[in-house]
């Protein structure tokens, strides 16, 4: 039988379902599975950092958290198990909406977290709630990761699509695009290479119309709170052309307009989230006061070395009085 791995570098596609975006930019990735702890394991994997104990957790409802790996800033949105007991196809249908309004303007990859050991029914079934819900277009976004123990290499894969009714199933619906993953692996480079190849360099992303129409009103939103701070925003430029000049002025402005940009993106999420009853349960707390300490740190960066530790101090704070207002609504 001939290997089933197709190089995702091959699979270049230009679809009316694919946009555009730059290497430079985050790069989103939204995991789902009927097993909760592998998507632990491989969001852990991605992000560098022990964001959740697998033997712990269980995920009631999506959650975004957000990294860097090497130097690009990427998202990963979690999605709890579609089909737990009290769970109904309203119940799903709503945390589909939830992942698409933390996965804006949409996913460069969609991950299907698979242990190779054991594929079920629920497995085959969570493919087709994916393409009932956002279409067939996003199987050629979505990547079946294929969790094992042991060497990266498994001889027996092709022996288990013969053998295993499920997983040759949902191989064919997604065109035979898989990763191995070592669970015991804490490198993401290999992962992450087969995303940005599946996403043709890191350039396409999925998106329909249930995308923008959320982005559509993500972006009036920011363009209300950019008008709000315009005052404040050309005062800090004019703080900035008397302390600087030449190169070093155009980085600080450059640097500073990128961080408002994100501040008021990330406010404009939030707004967005909470009109359609979402805020309350989309913030990981841990995430908000990491992102606050971050914001402090980029002021910092812009207005000198001396306010850095005190902005840090300030955005931690901001970020856990966010974090505690999400948690406790």
């Amino acid at each position: 039988m001939a290997s089933v791995e197709i190089d995702v570098t091959r699979r270049r596609r230009r679809r009316s379902m694919d946009a555009p975006l730059t290497m430079s930019a985050e790069l989103r990735i939204v995991l789902f599975g009927s097993r909760s702890p592998l998507q632990f394991i491989v969001s852990n994997c991605i992000l560098g950092r022990q964001v959740f104990m697998p033997a712990e957790c269980i995920l009631s409802q999506s959650l975004k958290n957000l990294g860097e790996t090497d130097g690009r800033r990427v998202s990963v949105i979690n999605t709890p198990n579609f089909f737990e007991k009290d769970r109904t196809q309203q119940h799903i249908k709503k945390e589909l909406k939830r992942c698409v309004c933390l996965s804006c303007p949409g996913p460069h990859a969609v991950l299907l977290t698979l242990d190779l050991e054991d594929i079920s029914a629920s497995d085959v079934r969570t493919v087709e709630e994916l393409t009932k819900y956002f279409g067939d277009n996003i199987l050629k976004h979505t990547i079946l990761l294929l969790c094992h123990e042991g060497k990266e290499e498994n001889p027996n894969l092709e022996d288990r699509l013969r053998k295993d009714r499920n997983l040759s199933e949902i191989m064919d619906k997604c065109g035979h695009q898989y990763h191995l993953f070592n669970k015991d692996s804490m490198g993401a480079k290999p992962l992450l290479k087969s995303i940005e190849s599946l996403a043709e360099n890191g350039d396409r992303f999925f998106t329909n119309y249930k995308y923008e129409e959320i982005e559509g009103s993500i972006r009036k939103e920011q363009s209300v709170i950019e008008k709000e701070r315009g005052k404040e925003m050309s005062k800090r430029l004019r703080e900035l052309d008397c302390l600087y000049q030449g190169e070093e002025l155009e980085r600080k402005r450059d640097l500073h307009l990128k961080s408002v940009r994100a501040a008021v993106r990330e406010k404009a999420e939030i707004v967005v989230l909470d009109r359609l009853g979402f805020a309350a349960q989309a913030m990981n707390y841990a995430a908000a006061v990491g992102k606050g300490i971050a914001v402090g740190v980029l002021g910092g960066a812009v207005l000198g070395l001396m306010v850095i530790v005190g902005g840090a101090i300030i955005g931690a704070v901001l970020g856990a009085v966010v974090g505690w207002k999400l948690w406790r609504r």
